[in-house]
């Protein structure tokens, strides 16, 4: 492969982690990086083996490993974002859960005040 063959390689990768970089659901999104991840390192052993001259396996081989960090990149943003969704689904259910405890604690309140206003008995009537 000549060295125009790899520049070439090159914008179709830039051009691949640009359309994979667009928002998706986060599980099916990890789950596609994860796919993407393993099939580069695949590409990256493959041309670790071919029979390239040294200078073209290198230059494959970086823009594979370029390609590499920027889906580990998005990997570990998917992960985090992944994180801060739950860390804030768990703080509404508590924040939830409090109120419903303050509102049930409010009601027996009420209830104990009106059965202390009922059992008074008027002594003038």
């Amino acid at each position: 492969m000549s060295i125009s063959g790899v520049s070439s390689m090159s914008s179709n990768l830039a051009i691949s982690s640009q359309k994979s970089s667009g928002s998706t659901s986060s599980s099916s999104s990890s789950s596609s990086l994860e796919q993407q991840r393993s099939s580069i390192e695949q590409q990256i052993q493959q041309e670790n083996s071919s029979n390239d001259s040294s200078e073209i396996k290198q230059q494959k081989i970086q823009a594979l490993q370029a390609e590499l960090q920027q889906i580990e990149a998005q990997i570990q943003q998917t992960q985090q974002t992944q994180q801060t969704q739950q860390t804030q689904q768990v703080s509404k259910l508590i924040e939830t859960s409090n109120n419903q405890s303050e509102s049930v604690q409010s009601m027996n309140n009420e209830s104990k005040s009106n059965s202390n206003s009922n059992s008074i008995i008027d002594v003038y009537a």
